[in-house]
């Protein structure tokens, strides 16, 4: 899965007539603003803490991200959910769906969201959007990091250690996460999958360090930097 991962990214847009799908120079900036407007829009809590994971991340844009260095065509959700794959064969995955977040930017995005997507299955257990990261054998974030590094041949440390691009992520699944709650209790007929993620809410709620009922609350903690690593 990793590394169909990382040989998307190394898909040249340019070269797939894929260039219009999106602009890359300002992208991160971009995309702190739209998650922080969409939370805006669907939150239905208080977020003591979400303002100030907004503040960081618009102070702490990459440098890079006014020139889109890092660009390629970033899937925009890309976990086991949406890889359909044959186990034992050669090549295992047989296609990537969910396409709709797809656009041509900072591919780090990528590999920082799959990563939060594995943190999940721990902050939420069984009720999470996701817990395929809870099941035996399934290998850890430093492995998954490992294993795209190796497979794409570049270096997270070139991009900061991905500390931007995992706070980032965070706060796009924790906006996911709100909008689904916000958008539940207007679905009298919501159905199986809207009432998992009304339990996956309860559930991260009571992970979260104040019991503020919502989603978003742990995701945007576990973002919250070591004050002891903190640059300064």
């Amino acid at each position: 899965m990793v590394d169909v991962l990382a040989a998307l990214h190394a898909v040249d847009p340019h070269e797939v007539e894929l260039t219009p799908l999106g602009r890359p120079a300002g992208f991160l900036a971009r995309q702190v603003r739209r998650w922080g407007q969409q939370l805006q829009r669907s939150a239905g809590w208080d977020l003591p803490d979400a303002d100030v994971l907004l503040a960081r991340l618009a102070e702490r844009v990459p440098a890079d991200d006014r020139t889109g260095t890092s660009t390629g065509i970033v899937h925009g959700d890309f976990k086991l959910d949406n890889v359909l794959a044959l186990p034992g064969q050669p090549r295992p995955v047989q296609a990537v769906i969910d396409w709709e977040m797809a656009t041509v930017g900072d591919t780090w995005t990528d590999v920082a969201l799959l990563l939060v997507y594995v943190r999940l299955g721990t902050l939420a257990g069984a009720a999470a959007v996701t817990d395929v990261s809870s099941a035996p054998g399934f290998p850890s974030g430093g492995q998954l990091l490992d294993r795209y590094a190796a497979s794409s041949g570049r270096d997270p440390g070139a991009a900061g250690g991905l500390r931007f691009h995992l706070g980032l992520a965070h706060l796009k699944l924790a906006v996911i996460l709100e909008g689904i709650h916000f958008r539940f209790p207007r679905r009298p007929n919501g159905g199986r999958r809207f009432r998992r993620r009304r339990t996956s809410r309860r559930t991260a709620a009571r992970s979260g360090p104040h019991g503020a009922a919502t989603p978003a609350q742990p995701l945007i903690d576990s973002a919250r930097p070591n004050p002891e690593n903190e640059e300064r």
